[in-house]
């Protein structure tokens, strides 16, 4: 099984997350590199699908009105590590605490996030 180098990756997206939202969103590059950050975001996420592994999935919570957005870099049998995009509004999730959240969760939301996939998929 191919691993992911993911502190590299993670960094990057941070970088780029910064730089979005450090933007004027009346600026027209800024909306260029919102959509270079998602797909790039996406691109670890479908890499990480496709090799099996909870390493470098994005998972995010609703809060307030956003979202809190973290990538997974390491899989504990109880807590797992995770480091937050700060993208946007920078919200944090409660149930992270110094960068881990129990294993559960992010397990529990990654298996929703795919069940509405799949049923909002099937509607056209």
């Amino acid at each position: 099984m191919k691993k992911i180098n993911i502190k590299a990756q993670v960094k990057e997206l941070q970088l780029m997350a910064d730089n979005v939202t450090n933007m004027s969103y009346n600026d027209p590059e800024q909306k260029v590199e919102d959509e270079k950050f998602w797909m790039k975001l996406e691109e670890l996420n479908k890499e990480a699908i496709a090799t099996g592994q909870l390493v470098g999935r994005h998972v995010s919570f609703a809060v307030a009105d956003g979202a809190a957005h973290y990538i997974v870099v390491k899989v504990g049998k109880v807590f797992t590590q995770v480091e937050q995009l700060p993208i946007y509004d920078n919200w944090h999730y409660n149930g992270v605490y110094q960068g881990k959240i129990q294993t559960g969760i992010i397990k529990h939301r990654l298996n929703s996030d795919e069940a509405m996939k799949k049923l909002f998929s099937s509607i056209d």
